[in-house]
């Protein structure tokens, strides 16, 4: 079994006294330890809108598996058959191996080499909170490293689909969402009383509201070796090693209209063209649990 946190010198295994200021600062730089419980132990799923009220029949586990199947379904259809899953979380770990390097090198000696490369695999809000964290809780010559060594596995978690404007996430007035589990749909609110709209129109708002953008991410579970250490010249100052599941969140840009996230269809088999690429969102729901704490909405 691998080795908890443990401060080098001489190998003696010991917790970081909380009374040192730069250790406290560097026990605060928020990445997961081995043996840290999960940031979120169970996610607060949004049950069916009142819309659809009949599903509240069935368990919350059943709804949820629905959920993730009808999202997984979108991307299926969206990146091809021959892609996803499979394809996808084969490149799901390399990228997760090769972003936490490059982050490593970026937050120990900062340039505009490593910025432009992590901007093309890490969410804007992702590398900012990094970037902010390593102002907060390091004093300019630590060296921070985060590696995968070894990975074992991968496996799809949750996928998330937001269908609608992503209008609807700054003008909450103009816009109702209405979430179930890990789907949801940005509609414009009707020029007349809810209780005045006829089916018909309500339909029509629908259907509008399905095309008008589309945005994914997916959970992917990484059974891996994660080696993180934080070092001053030749001492280690803070090292956690362990196997464990590292839970990496892909996203992709926010589509608008959601038409133009497939680009055009192979002419020999059929399958989507897709010209973008995936960035990862989040690191053990680093961003997800903040989030949730200051109630903002997560697209």
């Amino acid at each position: 079994m691998l080795n908890p946190i443990r401060l080098a010198g001489r190998q003696q295994v010991r917790h970081f006294s909380r009374s040192v200021s730069f250790r406290k600062d560097i026990n605060d730089f928020p990445w997961l330890l081995n043996k840290s419980p999960p940031r979120i132990t169970k996610f607060p799923y949004a049950e069916a809108p009142a819309s659809v009220g009949w599903m509240k029949i069935l368990p919350a586990s059943l709804q949820h598996r629905l959920s993730v199947w009808l999202a997984s379904r979108t991307v299926h259809l969206n990146t091809g058959s021959s892609y996803f899953p499979e394809q996808f979380l084969l490149g799901a770990t390399f990228a997760s191996r090769r972003a936490l390097n490059v982050l490593s090198q970026h937050l120990s000696h900062p340039d505009d080499t490593t910025e432009k490369e992590l901007e093309g695999m890490l969410s804007h809000d992702l590398l900012e909170r990094y970037a902010r964290a390593a102002k907060e809780c390091l004093t300019g010559d630590e060296e921070i490293s985060i590696n995968l060594p070894q990975i074992y596995d991968a496996n799809l978690g949750d996928v998330w689909v937001t269908l609608g404007s992503s209008v609807a996430f700054t003008h909450h007035r103009s816009y109702e969402i209405m979430e179930w589990m890990t789907l949801k749909l940005c509609l414009k609110q009707p020029g007349v009383e809810i209780e005045e709209e006829s089916f018909r129109d309500y339909r029509g708002r629908v259907a509008k509201g399905l095309m008008e953008g589309v945005h994914i991410r997916v959970d992917v579970e990484v059974d891996a070796d994660v080696t993180y250490k934080i070092s001053r010249g030749d001492e280690v100052l803070l090292y956690d090693e362990g196997r464990r599941t590292l839970l990496v969140q892909f996203e992709t840009p926010y589509f608008e209209p959601a038409h133009t996230m497939v680009s055009g269809r192979d002419p020999d088999n059929g399958e989507p063209i897709n010209d973008w690429s995936w960035r990862i969102a989040d690191f053990d729901q680093l961003l997800t649990k903040e989030k949730l704490d200051n109630n903002e909405l997560i697209p």
